[in-house]
């Protein structure tokens, strides 16, 4: 019988040991888990403005955005993970970058930004008659895409000077851009 008692303890200090880092380790991830809610909701706030259709989402932006999304993914510890899986913004994040890593996510979004904002009946007046002329699909298209750089390739007399014109009217107008701004 007095083996059996040095069997247990042999078996119960260490045992107890583990319990007692596993739950330093919960503790730990939990009040870690409040840091990491607080950096997925203001992840989550940078990304609604472009889900949203409120904003243009340039390549820059996206890789900027796709980044961060990835580096707060990858910095989550287990217990951490296991403790935020039932919340709401952890899920929210988890299908967020779920859909950011779509491989035509970031196209796909800024071809329903520009249909969204075509649509827009004053936007839609305004290419209707710029100038006292109508523009055309692809003219549209160029003046509301949003991105750092845009190249307007086109044969001679087909309207490139107007769709520039056209674009510094609708920065200043529709997007509130300063005109010394606009090189």
């Amino acid at each position: 019988m007095p083996d059996l008692w040095i069997y247990i303890i042999i078996i119960l200090i260490p045992l107890s040991f583990f319990i007692n880092i596993v739950i330093r380790q919960w503790r730990k991830a939990k009040r870690h888990s409040v840091v990491v809610l607080n950096q997925m909701e203001s992840l989550l706030k940078k990304t609604h403005h472009y889900t949203k259709l409120t904003k243009y989402l340039e390549k820059s932006t996206y890789n900027h955005l796709i980044k961060e999304l990835n580096n707060l993914n990858e910095s989550i510890p287990f217990f951490v993970e296991e403790i935020l899986r039932g919340v709401k913004i952890f899920k929210e994040f988890k299908a967020t970058l779920k859909k950011w890593k779509s491989i035509t996510f970031q196209h796909d979004l800024c071809q329903n930004y520009i249909e969204n904002t075509l649509n827009r009946k004053e936007v839609k007046d305004f290419f209707d008659n710029f100038c006292g002329v109508s523009l055309d699909t692809e003219q549209r298209t160029a003046i509301v895409t949003e991105e750092n750089a845009t190249l307007i390739v086109a044969a001679a007399g087909s309207g490139k000077t107007l769709t520039m014109a056209a674009k510094v009217a609708y920065l200043v107008k529709f997007q509130s851009i300063d005109p010394k701004r606009i090189l």
